[in-house]
């Protein structure tokens, strides 16, 4: 039974699962990955915890703020148990219940008698022998050094001393001389080839060394460097794919487009080196560090190294063995034919380009259907010209006889075959150029029959693509209709109708229709968390109540905060009602209006500020109205949400008693004389 309300829950790297001194209601089962008990500012690692270890039980239990900081260190599969699971699946199980409270007291007083421990034990002092002991030690080593120098420099200082030597005679150097004399007399033999060679290969297997160790560096997919790389590369295949098939069907060849060929050759063999390089991400979106992995993963990889291989295989030597020029450039275009391989990696680009989140699908598809019918017109541009015209030479009864096309320039003729490719894909054809051979009407009837599915194919995809972006907006306002029923059939007057349809269209402008509360309810609760206290801190506290009190509480209770979308010239709040939430202004002014005249602004109120902060504390009528000036976005603060809060820090509890007897005591006092009510 308590198997089924365990929730998964997926943790990227370095995110944090849990922080210190938040109060936690969740215990946390670790399926896959590594997490870390970390300091609070995240600098130090105490422990790491692997696949199979828990955490989190003592505040299931207690509700009690968390003992330490824990992040992950990879990416986690986390199973989640919230203590309304538990507490809802214990009231079946009193007998186990007992026994879980008494096993997390057990814990928990452990964990306090420990942390005492701590601070009370001051550190070790080292032993008084110990430190002598350690003195004397120091002071051998120092003296062995000194020896050791000495003679060091005796050694370096020539030849020994004595009759028979220059300089002084003495008893240390008459020493040196008898320990001289007694030794073997041996030849100094000089250094031979043999050491210089050994020194050369030493110094060549170092170098070999270093260049092995700098080249098993690892990229990361997303890095600027290689994103801009891949882009680069898919337009040069496109352009070079291009210059490939009309050298090989028009037979047209011109130094520029040569020496650009081989330019772009170059830059391709670069990028098979740099993506041997390139990290992977597995099954469980972590990127893979180790480069032995990353570079067999290339190497295996379907359309991967081998495709990329074939596709830059060098064939046009084979060129060089023409007898003339005509032959040699002839062989050197229809050798390079196998480059069209790489086409593949264009269509994979598009692929892995439509799987992000992060762009306009409808511009991706578009993209990808330009290049698509680009090179599809070219190619059979390309073949119905080969067909009249192959190697260049128009064969009589063919389109191109008949057109004299062999009046025409290079241009012009390129032209005319692409003119005949849209208009047979796109229709039927017009006639003006047709076929006139067999070969001819069957690849013509073939161009048909293709360029009507293609067409078709890419209109249906953009009528889809379409229509999944607008079905937020049919939702919607399918809602809308309903509401506008409904406000019909109870009779509201049209004003109001009005105010109600235009505050729609407003939530439409702003965020689609979407609740903004919905959008986070699936991310971990510590990120949750962390990205309210982003956006409502610097509002929190700015709270006069609110002075003083410890991060963990804002960051507990930012995210009880409910944002609010008004109009201008709508009321906030209204003179006179009993009010259960303070309002924080984030974005747009708010005017205050005059006690005695609710038509007249007496104070102007922007972004930052807060009023009724009174609310949260005391049960009286508000003393003034509120008043929209412009669009507006509040964040509201119920009482009862700020209590479920507060139960948890009772020190902080008390300071805002505090403050809020000081700052409105006076006025709720009189409030509850005056109407004989108690305000608690």
């Amino acid at each position: 039974m308590l198997s089924m309300c365990i929730k998964p829950v997926y943790y990227l790297a370095t995110d944090y699962v849990v922080r210190k001194h938040d109060i936690g209601s969740e215990m946390f089962f670790i399926h896959r990955g590594v997490v870390e008990v970390v300091s609070e500012d995240g600098n130090i690692v105490f422990d790491t915890m692997q696949a199979g270890r828990f955490f989190g039980e003592i505040s299931l239990v207690f509700s009690v703020p968390r003992t330490a900081s824990i992040r992950t260190q990879n990416n986690c599969d986390i199973f989640v148990l919230t203590k309304d699971d538990l507490d809802r699946v214990l009231t079946h199980y009193p007998l186990i219940k007992d026994q879980i409270h008494k096993v997390a007291e057990e814990r928990i007083n452990a964990v306090r008698k420990r942390s005492k421990q701590k601070v009370s034990v001051p550190p070790p002092k080292p032993a008084a022998s110990a430190t002598k002991q350690e003195t004397i030690d120091e002071k051998a080593d120092e003296e062995k050094k000194e020896e050791k120098k000495t003679n060091e420099k005796k050694g370096q200082n020539g030849q020994p001393s004595g009759p028979g030597g220059p300089g002084p005679s003495s008893s240390g150097s008459n020493e040196t001389d008898n320990v001289a004399l007694d030794m073997p007399q041996t030849e100094v033999i000089p250094q031979s080839n043999c050491c210089s060679k050994f020194c050369s290969k030493e110094r060549f297997r170092t170098c070999i060394a270093a260049i092995k160790k700098a080249n098993r560096f690892v990229l990361d997919p997303d890095s600027r460097f290689v994103r801009y790389l891949r882009n680069f590369t898919c337009v040069l295949v496109m352009l070079t794919s291009w210059t490939i098939i009309y050298e090989a069907a028009f037979q047209h060849h011109h130094l520029a487009i040569l020496i650009f060929s081989y330019i772009c050759e170059g830059i391709f063999w670069l990028e098979i080196y740099i993506k041997f390089h390139v990290s992977y991400s597995d099954r469980y979106a972590e990127l893979e560090k180790d480069f032995g992995k990353v570079y067999n993963h290339y190497l295996k990889q379907t359309n991967g190294f081998i495709v990329d291989l074939i596709a830059s295989l060098p064939l046009d030597v084979f060129a060089l063995c023409g007898t003339s020029v005509e032959s040699r450039y002839m062989a050197l275009s229809m050798l390079r034919i196998i480059h069209l391989l790489r086409l593949i990696r264009v269509s994979t680009f598009f692929t892995s380009w439509e799987k992000e989140l992060n762009i306009n699908v409808l511009f991706v598809r578009l993209c990808k259907f330009f290049v698509e019918l680009f090179v599809v017109i070219h190619l059979f541009a390309s073949i119905w010209y080969v067909i009249a015209c192959p190697l260049a030479d128009c064969m009589d009864g063919t389109w191109a006889v008949n057109e004299d096309l062999d009046n025409y320039s290079i241009l012009q003729q390129y032209c005319f075959c692409i003119y005949w490719c849209v208009a047979t894909m796109t229709s039927t054809g017009y006639g003006d150029v047709h076929a006139y051979s067999i070969g001819e009407m069957v690849f013509a009837s073939f161009v048909m029959i293709v360029g009507q599915l293609i067409f078709g194919f890419i209109l249906g995809n953009i009528a889809s693509t379409l229509a999944n972006a607008e079905s937020n907006r049919v939702a919607y306002e399918e809602h809308l209709t309903a509401i506008k029923d409904h406000m019909n059939d109870q009779g509201l007057p049209s004003k109001l109708q009005k105010r109600v349809i235009s505050y729609y269209d407003y939530i439409w402008m702003r965020n689609k229709g979407v609740d903004i509360k919905a959008l986070l309810k699936d991310s971990p609760s510590c990120m949750h968390a962390s990205i309210w206290l982003g956006t409502n801190e610097h509002l929190l506290k700015k709270v006069a109540m609110f002075k003083g009190a410890e991060d963990s509480f804002f960051r507990t209770l930012s995210p009880m905060l409910r944002q609010v979308l008004t109009m201008p010239n709508d009321y906030l709040v209204r003179q006179g009602d009993i009010g259960d939430e303070m309002y924080l202004i984030h974005r747009g002014t708010v005017g205050r209006m005059r006690e005695d005249n609710e038509t007249k602004i007496c104070k102007v109120l922007n972004a930052g500020e807060y009023f009724d902060d009174i609310s949260l504390v005391y049960d009286i009528p508000r003393k003034c109205s509120y008043k929209a000036i412009s669009h507006v976005d509040v964040y509201a603060l119920s009482r009862d949400d700020l209590e479920s809060v507060l139960k948890h820090y009772p020190i902080v509890e008390a300071q805002i008693r505090d403050i809020a007897a000081d700052l409105y005591g006076e006025s709720s006092s009189s409030y509850a004389e005056h109407n004989g009510v108690y305000l608690g």
